[in-house]
């Protein structure tokens, strides 16, 4: 899984690639529960980045549980996302985005402890990841910016696919856990997965055009205290509702 990345900072290359203005993050390094710039098709199928909350917030979700919910749904496993009921109704609306990023974090147990690495492309630019996105509003009061008619806050999840014959990130994580990777895009992909069909969507996943990936080992920053609770509550064992659920 992946609970942690930079957000693209490079406003030319967001324009170059997507016509668009890039909103500024409120922080470079993410965690779950926090914003950054993803890319989606709006209700006209223009292309729009705004600012989404990392950790899927269905659109069903009540007001109590949406405080928390974004700790269980930051990633979501390509091989089920299509029948997972947090993640079921963005994939069968065919909701998919594109989170813009520099690199992404993950643990490395080679040392015999973890020492967090930084994950990029050997392109030397910014990538994408493949993303579901959703928009919930309170019943109360909306949250968010106004888009057409709806107005809420974005979020979105990243798809995850196994990794344990990927030569980085087969390196990652305790030895006894199955391997997990975001699943990355360049930009050359960007609009395929953008305009998708849930019918052909997964056919889209394909290693042969995954970017080379590198990693060298990078310290920890010390989160704020929102990321510090979030990944605290991350480590809890969920119920097995909850694994059904996410």
């Amino acid at each position: 899984m992946c609970t942690n990345f930079t957000s693209t900072a490079d406003s030319s290359w967001v324009r170059r690639r997507f016509a668009q203005n890039l909103p500024q993050a409120e922080n470079r390094e993410v965690y779950p529960g926090q914003r950054a710039p993803i890319a989606y098709l709006g209700a006209q199928g223009q292309v729009k980045i705004e600012l989404a909350q990392f950790g899927l917030l269905p659109s069903w979700v009540d007001e109590v549980r949406a405080k928390t919910f974004h700790r269980h749904t930051y990633n979501a496993r390509m091989e089920s996302v299509h029948t997972k009921p947090s993640f079921r109704q963005a994939w069968r609306q065919a909701q998919y985005a594109v989170l813009l990023i520099d690199d992404f974090f993950e643990p490395c147990y080679e040392t015999g402890v973890a020492v967090r690495h930084r994950i990029q492309t050997t392109l030397n630019e910014p990538f994408g990841v493949a993303c579901l996105w959703d928009r919930w509003s309170s019943p109360n009061e909306h949250r968010g910016q106004e888009v057409g008619e709806k107005s809420g806050l974005l979020s979105f999840t990243m798809l995850t696919l196994n990794a344990d014959q990927h030569p980085v990130m087969s390196r990652m994580h305790p030895p006894e856990d199955e391997k997990r990777m975001p699943w990355v895009l360049v930009a050359d992909q960007f609009e395929a997965w953008l305009n998708a069909v849930p019918a052909l969507a997964q056919d889209l996943v394909r290693w042969d055009v995954m970017p080379t990936l590198a990693t060298q080992a990078d310290p920890r920053l010390k989160p704020d205290s929102s990321a510090r609770k979030d990944a605290k509550a991350e480590k809890k064992s969920t119920s097995p509702d909850q694994l059904d659920l996410f």
